[in-house]
């Protein structure tokens, strides 16, 4: 499923204020999304209006972005 903006579950993306890369979770009701990422070894989440976000590209995914968590 994707919304207006284009973004679909599996996407990264990034505030379009900055931070760090995130995997679209879900996509609800096409004007709100669930993001994940890790930070320091931790899972987070949350809600997202998705017209806040763009896409991250491949350039802008550093090495700690990279990271998996064991």
């Amino acid at each position: 499923m994707s919304n207006a903006t284009g973004i679909s579950v599996g996407d990264v993306v990034r505030l379009k204020s900055g931070g760090p890369a995130m995997t679209v979770e879900s996509v609800i009701s096409g004007d709100f999304v669930t993001c994940v990422w890790f930070s320091e070894e931790r899972k987070f989440n949350t809600f997202f209006v998705a017209s806040t976000l763009t896409a991250a590209t491949a350039d802008a995914v550093d090495d700690k972005d990279k990271r998996t968590v064991q």
